[in-house]
């Protein structure tokens, strides 16, 4: 019945949404931005590299597992 108007208000929370969304991001990177003196271009790129990361735990080599096991308390 009134399937019409629960779809446009679906759209346009969607909408609504990806617009703070979006905002709040972008006033982050403009805030990191002016407080590191570069552009947001730089700042945008200055992340980490996913690829790359390096994923031991800090002061030491990761323990190798040859299997998984449970320890009992």
């Amino acid at each position: 019945m009134y399937v019409c108007r629960d779809c446009l208000q679906l759209g346009g929370l969607n909408s609504r949404t990806s617009f703070v969304t979006s905002l709040t991001i972008f006033s982050v990177l403009g805030f990191m931005a002016q407080e590191q003196g570069v552009a947001i271009a730089d700042v945008a790129e200055s992340g980490h590299d996913h690829k790359n990361m390096d994923l031991q735990p800090p002061g030491g080599k990761p323990e190798q597992r040859t299997s998984f096991s449970f320890k009992s308390p």
